[in-house]
């Protein structure tokens, strides 16, 4: 995801996984990215799940929903 702000722009890259599960799946994941209070904009993609930029708080809410167990 590449964020924009007044004075510059920005780029974030999140790897998430779940570790020790003992083979059960991870459910109800959901991420939220706190951004600098002068960010204007979000531009980004996701390759599992969905994700929303809140204008007004400044955040983003990524839903991952479910992580599958450990193969």
């Amino acid at each position: 995801m590449t964020y924009k702000s007044i004075f510059f722009q920005g780029k974030i890259d999140i790897s998430v996984g779940a570790k020790h599960t003992e083979g059960k799946a991870v459910e109800n994941v959901v991420i939220t990215i706190p951004l600098p209070q002068n960010a204007t904009g979000v531009n980004g993609s996701v390759n599992h799940g969905n994700f929303k930029y809140d204008q007004q708080t400044k955040k983003i809410k990524w839903n991952i929903g479910k992580i599958p167990k450990e193969k």
